[in-house]
């Protein structure tokens, strides 16, 4: 018998979904290297492993790092 893994990612809130690249280029204008070089520098949320090669990212978070942008935030 094999053991599934547990789930140790935190879980998104009720009011979150979860939101793949394309969507986030959509709402960022963002490109996709940009998006996972701002990332790797703390400038944008890192998102979250959803599969082998497959990442989501919270969006919550995408809509805060984007309201930050209209507060004038860097």
């Amino acid at each position: 018998m094999q053991s599934t893994p547990s789930n140790t990612s935190t879980s998104l809130p009720s009011d979150d979904r979860a939101i793949r690249l394309p969507e986030v280029i959509k709402i960022t204008g963002k490109s996709k290297t940009m998006i996972y070089s701002d990332a790797q520098k703390g400038l944008f949320p890192k998102g979250f492993k959803i599969g082998l090669k497959a990442r989501a990212w919270s969006l919550n978070e995408v809509n805060a790092w984007l309201e930050s942008r209209k507060q004038g935030g860097v």
